[in-house]
């Protein structure tokens, strides 16, 4: 049935094109279109016709005659007439879209009409603050971007150090609004304009967050000695930019053979180049601005610096340890001062239910008072990094141990060093935590929790249990009972 409904539509047109050519009437073999031209590109408006006879054909565009026949009546010299009858439009501008009519000259007059939509590659007309905007520290900023195109353009924003804002996604949007702008949100965006015609369109606008200065020392505590040199450095952050003074106790310093400033990028350094015993002072590093000022104080010191431990944190034996250390000091180390005790119990139960058992006075049963050895420098030393060695000896097995060190020279003492835990072998050759449990220490028997709360020496030497150990005895008996 579709086949024949085809046929007949076959029939029937090629019935009126014969009847056309029988009745000599002239006709168009083309249909009115839509064309999409880029602007700056050529486009082709076909007008064909069959049996034109001696009629004539006409391009018209609104009330405006653009030829008649064979004469380009248009004074534009972008129109000519090509393929015949065709109409070529060469440099197409955006002036040019709209509808294009051609018309056979027919008592009752036949036209078609193509319709000209001239696609225009984006083009980025302004920008905020032409192209640099200024705010105040902890203020919002609003950026826009205007743009032309067709179709309209879409936008998005990026930073120029190619990677897109936290939380800024591509968007229709012109505008990116800021709240709070502070000193990371300055610096130059992007502003791109597509809309898939041509190339993309960009233009930056630089945001620049004026602030009062910020000053971050490098280290607020700088070891040097006489004779040496000492650098000392401040990192200050500003907008505008910051005048940077350097003062030592309340003297401001200026530059000398001896002082001179340095300045890279934001970095700021004052170089002593060789430390008399005036400079083991206080400094500060101030900068400021019309915007205000900010300090940071830097200690230059003839103390040694913190010692580091080096020793593997277990040791080689069951009841001994061989603890060492480095101390970095331009001058000389006259003495050392170890401390160690037995780890502290740090009072966290394994479970609820020991906690019931034992109840709070469990996190009191394991405090142990500090050992305190010293070490004196008996050989002159001058290496400016110094290792000493100790051997701690009477060690119970399997036990862990917690450490800490201080060193000093003619200038004084360092700070103590951070807490160092190590271990001792079990008595067959495991660790303190293989050996050891943690529901094993708690769940301990009679005799295990004596053993932990008792030092014993040789013969002759005193024993003695710690109050907190005969309370918890006391606890555990009357439990059981």
């Amino acid at each position: 049935m579709a086949g024949l409904s085809l046929l007949l539509l076959l029939v029937a047109i090629v019935a009126t094109s014969a009847k056309g050519y029988m009745d000599g009437m002239p006709h168009f073999t083309t249909e009115g279109r839509h064309f999409k031209v880029v602007e700056h590109d050529s486009i082709t408006l076909p007008c064909r016709v069959v049996n034109i006879g001696n009629h004539i054909r006409a391009w018209k565009r609104g009330i405006a005659v653009l030829t008649a026949g064979n004469v380009k009546v248009s004074p534009d010299d972008r129109y000519s007439l090509i393929h015949g009858y065709d109409l070529e439009i060469r440099s197409i501008t955006p002036q040019d879209e709209g509808e294009y009519i051609c018309q056979i000259a027919t008592l009752q007059p036949q036209e078609i009409t193509h319709t000209l939509e001239v696609l225009v590659p984006p083009r980025i007309l302004e920008v905020s603050g032409g192209g640099l905007v200024e705010a105040r520290k902890g203020t919002p900023v609003t950026i826009e971007c205007r743009a032309t195109g067709n179709p309209p353009p879409f936008f998005q924003w990026t930073r120029r150090v190619n990677t897109t804002m936290p939380g800024l996604k591509p968007m229709n949007g012109s505008t990116i609004t800021m709240g709070a702008v502070n000193r990371h949100q300055a610096g130059v965006y992007q502003c791109q304009a597509n809309n898939g015609v041509g190339r993309s369109a960009f233009r930056d606008v630089t945001l620049r967050v004026l602030y009062a200065p910020e000053v971050e020392a490098d280290e607020t505590w700088v070891h040097s000695g006489i004779g040496n040199q000492a650098i000392l450095t401040c990192t200050v952050y500003a907008e505008p930019p910051a005048e940077v003074r350097w003062y030592r106790s309340a003297l401001k310093l200026d530059v000398t053979d001896d002082h001179t400033t340095e300045k890279r990028g934001n970095r700021h350094r004052l170089i002593i180049r060789q430390v008399q015993l005036q400079d083991l002072d206080n400094y500060t590093c101030e900068a400021l601005n019309n915007l205000g000022k900010s300090r940071q104080y830097i200690v230059l010191s003839g103390n040694p610096r913190v010692a580091i431990f080096r020793s593997n944190p277990l040791s080689k034996w069951r009841d001994c340890y061989n603890i060492s250390w480095s101390v970095f000091s331009y001058t000389p180390l006259q003495e050392h001062r170890l401390f160690y005790r037995r780890k502290q119990f740090d009072g966290q139960l394994p479970n609820s239910l020991l906690t019931e058992r034992w109840g709070a006075n469990m996190t009191h049963w394991y405090q142990h008072e500090w050992t305190e050895i010293i070490i004196p420098v008996d050989v002159y030393n001058d290496d400016i990094t110094q290792e000493k060695y100790y051997l701690i000896t009477n060690l119970d097995p399997a036990t862990q141990y917690e450490a800490k060190v201080k060193a000093s020279n003619s200038f004084g003492w360092n700070q103590m060093s951070d807490i160092f835990t190590f271990s001792t072998r079990g008595l067959d050759g495991y660790s303190w935590e293989s050996s050891h449990p943690a529901h094993e220490i708690i769940l301990a028997s009679d005799n295990e929790i004596r053993d932990l709360g008792v030092m014993s020496a040789d013969s002759g030497t005193h024993h003695f249990i710690t109050l907190e150990i005969i309370s918890l005895f006391i606890v555990i008996v009357l439990f059981f009972i």
